[in-house]
């Protein structure tokens, strides 16, 4: 994964107008059609900048303690999300200086005596492993038109930055940094080595990122069949999952329609008269009508048979609900890719 921000020389907060002008200044074809693709795709351009955010995080966090590159973190990924004006010795000496300023400000009560640099390293993994721990389990909810503020690690400069950490070390005793130390669960090898599990690449990530679709209309339908369509169906959904459904002959087992239904929307069309199974597909993301919802589709089947026909005075129709409801009577089970 590349950092598209970086190589456009524009800000993670760009609007839409000054990132069609940077990608036209583009000489690479490839990185052009990726920038345009990612970053001018609403839904897209959220992803990724969740995972740009982190990457960031990441980067900064192991520039900070001096590691190298390993199996998951190296050629793109580590070029564009590693910053190359951190000196992880010098900044060991400057934190090392200022932990002995707060070690005389307050002086332990103990006789036991405290390495500085010892309280170092315990300030330092304390204070980055809870800024990149709580980001990766807190992604943020908002909208591409709700951009974050700045954060320290990403747009403070170094000056003022120093003075926020000489700020937070004067705050606390070298013996409650180490009290902090010792309640954490996880250490920043943990973390690391997590990270480095992730079954995703960066790439695989971009190529699927590529992938997703602008989801249809509520109410889109496609129908398959010339017949006219006099019979009332109306179909409301709850909760975050959109949902495709598709009329198929209860006898010939032919689809006759499909329907695309928007989270917690409510549809309502006409179908030809028959009898029908209903299948649908739901899910949050939207591939295509060939992937659907991708690896996460869920596929469900009615049990009941939907039978529409003329009456004395009008057409059969149904009203369907699909989300739990008191003494609701639609039953479904879930069913294969294939059986859908």
């Amino acid at each position: 994964m590349r950092d598209l921000y970086q190589r456009l020389a524009i800000s993670s907060e760009a609007s839409e107008d000054a990132i069609r002008s940077a990608i036209i200044q583009l000489a690479s074809q490839t990185l052009r059609r990726d920038a345009r693709s990612t970053l001018l795709h609403k839904e897209r351009r959220e992803i990724y900048n969740r995972a740009y955010r982190t990457l960031r995080q990441i980067g900064y966090l192991r520039a900070r303690m001096g590691l190298r590159e390993t199996e998951n973190w190296n050629g793109t990924v580590a070029d564009d999300f590693t910053p190359i004006d951190i000196d992880a010795e010098s900044l060991q000496k400057h934190f090392a200086g200022k932990i002995k300023v707060a070690k005389d400000y307050h002086p332990p009560k103990s006789s036991v005596e405290v390495s500085p640099q010892f309280v170092l390293g315990a300030f330092v993994v304390f204070f980055l492993t809870v800024v990149i721990a709580y980001e990766l389990l807190n992604p943020p909810q908002r909208t591409t038109s709700e951009l974050p503020p700045p954060t320290p690690l990403e747009f403070e400069s170094p000056s003022r930055q120093q003075n926020e950490e000489m700020k937070t070390a004067k705050s606390k005793t070298p013996d409650e940094l180490l009290r902090s130390l010792e309640q954490m669960r996880e250490t920043p090898d943990e973390l690391l080595k997590g990270l480095e599990q992730i079954q995703e690449t960066p790439d695989e990530f971009l190529k699927r990122l590529e992938k997703i679709q602008d989801l249809p209309r509520n109410g889109a339908t496609r129908w398959y069949t010339s017949e006219e369509r006099v019979a009332p169906l109306k179909i409301t959904t709850s909760g975050k999952d959109h949902h495709l459904l598709k009329l198929v002959d209860a006898y010939s087992n032919r689809t006759r329609g499909r329907i695309f239904v928007r989270a917690g929307g409510a549809v309502a069309v006409d179908v030809p008269l028959g009898s029908y199974v209903l299948k649908y597909a739901s899910g949050r993301t939207w591939y295509g009508y060939t992937h659907f919802f991708g690896e996460e589709t869920k596929y469900s089947k009615a049990e009941e048979v939907f039978r529409f026909f003329e009456t004395g005075d009008g057409y059969r129709g149904y009203t369907l609900t699909l989300y739990p409801v008191r003494y609701g009577n639609l039953e479904t089970t879930e069913i294969s890719p294939e059986e859908f």
